[in-house]
């Protein structure tokens, strides 16, 4: 699926993405954005980082937010 597909898609189920492309999802995501439609959230993930930092971080989230305050935000994982 391409990187505009899957974001229309998230935005759609209002399901925040998580990703490691730093380069073109964040380029697709303000694109849509600059265009006014709503992003549901993204996250990007380093390449190289452990998945229990990732699990930890998602599971913060998870636990400490809705996904409503994550739409039209880019964040970075994991969260230290």
């Amino acid at each position: 699926m391409s990187d505009p597909a899957l974001l229309e898609l998230a935005a759609g189920q209002n399901r925040i993405v998580v990703s490691h492309d730093r380069r073109t999802m964040t380029h697709h995501y303000m694109r849509r954005s600059e265009a006014g439609a709503r992003n549901s959230g993204l996250f990007i993930v380093p390449q190289r980082c452990a998945v229990g930092d990732v699990v930890e971080s998602l599971l913060l989230v998870a636990m400490a937010s809705d996904v409503e305050e994550w739409h039209d935000r880019i964040v970075y994982l994991p969260i230290r």
